[in-house]
């Protein structure tokens, strides 16, 4: 097995290519692991969830990186064997909202750090996968002239 070529670098809006599965298992009842020699199926990681869509007429439930090893598509339905040149289409509508959500949390993010030096220490909309931390203490650094210190922003009364 080699690595898998991973299309959506050069283009994040790639919905369907053609690729050879180079290798190919079952993992459970009715489910396979799939790689594939190129992909534009995004794979957990980053702060995104996986990718779904179809391989062919299998239907692609999680994608997992397996960094130098490449990208493994588990899919549920009939698995096309080894050799087999497939049709991958990912599901645009679950992707454009990763990607929108991804970058609104980079925005929110940088806000929390200008406006109230809070980095964000992760973020997660699967609980599984969420680190738990403790919350960060307030620094003792002086705040710049285009902030307010928090005791004087304002308040909502109850």
């Amino acid at each position: 097995m080699g690595t898998t070529e991973r299309l959506y670098y050069s283009d994040s809006h790639l919905t369907e290519f053609d690729a050879v599965v180079v290798a190919a298992n079952e993992i459970a009842p009715g489910r396979a692991g799939l790689q594939l020699d190129r992909t534009a199926f995004y794979p957990t990681g980053g702060g995104q969830p996986h990718d779904t869509g179809t391989l062919g007429g299998a239907r692609v439930v999680d994608c997992i990186d397996r960094e130098a090893e490449g990208v493994l598509h588990v899919v549920e339905g009939a698995a096309p064997v080894v050799g087999a040149r497939v049709e991958g289409r990912v599901d645009w509508a679950r992707r454009l909202e990763h990607i929108q959500q991804h970058t609104g949390q980079h925005t929110l993010s940088q806000s929390f750090v200008r406006l109230f030096d809070a980095p964000t220490r992760a973020a997660s909309r699967n609980p599984r996968r969420a680190p738990r931390r403790r919350a960060r203490q307030p620094s003792s650094r002086r705040h710049s002239p285009r902030r307010r210190p928090r005791e004087t922003l304002p308040r909502s009364t109850p």
